[in-house]
């Protein structure tokens, strides 16, 4: 009996793929559950009822297997995709010795110099599975424990403090969000229509996307603290760095209108909102998983894995150009059919120009002198001007700049210095730490911090405005505004407030 037993497992475990290296006690349990799980269903034909998955001929095997192709191009198992950029243009040429340009005009290299070749990955999301508090979102058990409990004991997961911690908490992957051979389904852990609250308070209850919305949120300030109190505390505390922002998932809080560090409204005017705020099914799904969010085949199916799908991406290569989904915003009740789009087509080509900071490709749905990113594109340079070439933070002394200096710290930025970079161009990589005992709602430091919280809530959004696009540029426009009247700047334009 123990041999037939050993047997079965070893048959079930080839055909699950789960031979591989582990340790005796891990092996043993395996093979053991595996054993049982073939008992039971003995009656019921155990190879038919797991097949309905796992096979590559059913439908729903052949889904699986769609899905496992887009996951391995997403960036929550790679990490983030970052553009590579090639000089293509004549004007300029770069001294790797002297880490400086030399130009036939005398000018900075422009976007116009520049071609992007390719993308490459910039790190997985598991080095983060050790880290404190980063558990939540960035390790399977870490994040199937705060959705059961919205709690996370910290202490399960740091071997300095906890003597009961887990030693090796996995990368997220499929079972992080889906438990089938628990609940015999692919339902998502946390369920569509769901109401998430986030940390800072807000409310998100689209018709999908709960289960993206428990962690694409603000860290930092807490549900009771504004933005703007919690600069003020960090001032007065422990000081205002690069990581004082609001971290590298703030998606959720800025589709709902939500998290920036507003001014006054009797300084600039009441904030706004676009209409993917006020749409139940503008959400995380409709527009970046598409073929899980649209019936017509032809659609579903038609886009490289590593576009829509369990991929997330909105962006990506399709039959060698750069191209765009659009499914999810010719929804009915949203857009009409973007520009460069057919009436039926699957995606819609990019542009093919770029200005300033912000890639006109990734705006889709404007075209003229009042699209949204152009004034994107105005605060931005306002704030980090890539053009500027003096000075020791060379092609990125903007506004922000000379108020971080004018506060007695400095930004440390990353440019576009040698051909390889992400948007924006400008990217603060570094901020020596800024302490202000006194700080308070008019102070320059409290001023400056605000300026630079909404910079980097912009630049890590990553949606280049897209996903609220009013509520950015307003935010922008009035910390351009006021970084200006700290340092009496008269000339600089902070272009128009939405």
């Amino acid at each position: 009996m123990l041999f037939k037993n050993t047997l079965i497992a070893l048959i079930l475990c080839a055909f699950f793929g789960y031979c591989k290296n582990e340790d005796a006690e891990d092996k043993t349990a395996r093979t053991y559950g595996l054993v049982a799980m073939a008992q039971s269903s003995a009656a019921t034909n155990a190879s038919a009822t797991c097949k309905n998955c796992h096979s590559e001929t059913s439908e729903l095997g052949r889904k699986i297997l769609w899905a496992k192709e887009g996951w391995d191009e997403s960036v929550h198992k790679n990490g983030y995709k970052g553009a590579l950029w090639t000089k293509t243009g004549s004007n300029c040429s770069y001294n790797s010795t002297t880490k400086a340009w030399t130009c036939t005009d005398g000018t900075k290299p422009t976007f116009n110099d520049w071609s992007v070749i390719g993308y490459e990955w910039h790190g997985s999301d598991a080095f983060y599975s050790n880290g404190g508090g980063c558990q939540r979102c960035h390790t399977h058990e870490g994040f199937r424990e705060f959705v059961e409990t919205y709690n996370l004991n910290t202490t399960n997961y740091d071997a300095a403090i906890g003597t009961a911690a887990v030693k090796w908490p996995s990368n997220i992957g499929c079972f992080t969000c889906h438990s089938p051979h628990t609940n015999g389904s692919f339902d998502l852990l946390v369920k569509n229509g769901t109401t998430v609250t986030t940390n800072i308070g807000t409310t998100y209850n689209k018709a999908k996307g709960s289960l993206c919305a428990s962690c694409h949120q603000i860290r930092g300030p807490s549900s009771t603290q504004t933005v703007n109190d919690y600069l003020i505390a960090a001032l007065k505390g422990s000081g205002i760095s690069t990581r004082s922002t609001a971290h590298h998932g703030p998606q959720a809080d800025v589709l709902m209108g939500k998290g920036g560090a507003q001014e006054p409204s009797s300084t600039y005017g009441a904030y706004s909102n676009s209409r993917h705020t006020t749409e139940t099914g503008a959400d995380c799904i409709t527009c970046h998983q598409v073929y899980d969010s649209n019936t017509s085949t032809a659609e579903r199916y038609g886009l490289s894995a590593a576009v829509g799908g369990h991929a997330f991406a909105v962006t990506g290569i399709v039959h060698g150009a750069e191209s765009a989904i659009a499914i999810g915003c010719a929804t009915s009740g949203c857009h009409t059919v973007p520009t460069g789009s057919t009436a039926n087509s699957s995606f819609a080509k990019k542009a093919t120009t770029d200005d300033g900071m912000i890639r006109k490709g990734d705006a889709y749905l404007q075209t003229g002198s009042s699209a949204y990113y152009t004034q994107l594109n105005t605060t931005f340079k306002a704030l980090a001007n890539p053009d500027d070439v003096s000075g020791s933070n060379t092609g990125c002394t903007g506004l922000l700049s000379k108020a971080a200096t004018a506060a007695g710290t400095k930004i440390t930025w990353a440019t576009l210095a040698d051909g390889v970079t992400i948007d924006p161009r400008c990217d603060p990589s570094s901020l020596t730490t800024l302490k202000d005992s006194s700080a308070g709602n008019d102070s320059n430091s409290t001023r400056f911090a605000r300026a630079y919280w909404n910079f980097m809530l912009v630049k890590e959004d990553k949606s280049k405005g897209v996903h609220n696009y009013k509520y950015l540029s307003e935010l922008l426009y009035d910390s351009c505004e006021d970084l200006k009247k700290i340092l009496s700047d008269t000339t600089t334009s902070c272009g128009t407030r939405p």
